[in-house]
């Protein structure tokens, strides 16, 4: 176990406190303003301590940055593809689909992560 130190205190409060799934250099952005002597490395170490010990959620979204998520159940996300919100999306989550993907695959699978992609209600209005 990690102990706990102020700067990974701040961090996981940055990521609990926002809602909009941030990265990392926003969490750094939030932390830096109430210590200006942390660094990004600091950060990114942090992050990736609090993800291993299921403080938090990382989600691996790739060509992009990962994001944070402070809700570890599982769950599925959606991204607006003009103006980049991402938030949860209340779905129920399906473990049943691992099952067909083994059974197609013959790989084990560990996990599956979706995040849905489209045009956000605002979006969709700005377009009319």
């Amino acid at each position: 176990m990690q102990r706990n130190t102020v700067q990974r205190e701040q961090i996981l409060n940055a990521v609990r406190m926002t809602c909009n799934h941030p990265t990392a250099e926003q969490i750094y952005s939030i932390v830096k303003q109430q210590n200006d002597k942390i660094s990004l490395g600091t950060v990114y170490r942090n992050l990736n301590r609090l993800a291993q010990e299921g403080l938090i959620h990382r989600l691996e979204i790739p060509g992009e940055c990962d994001r944070y998520d402070s809700i570890t159940d599982k769950h599925y996300h959606i991204c607006c593809t003009e103006c980049g919100e991402f938030c949860d999306i209340d779905i129920p989550y399906r473990a049943d689909i691992q099952a067909q993907a083994e059974s197609v695959s013959s790989y084990k699978i560990d996990s599956h992560s979706i995040i849905f992609k489209g045009l956000c209600p605002k979006c969709q209005q700005k377009k009319k």
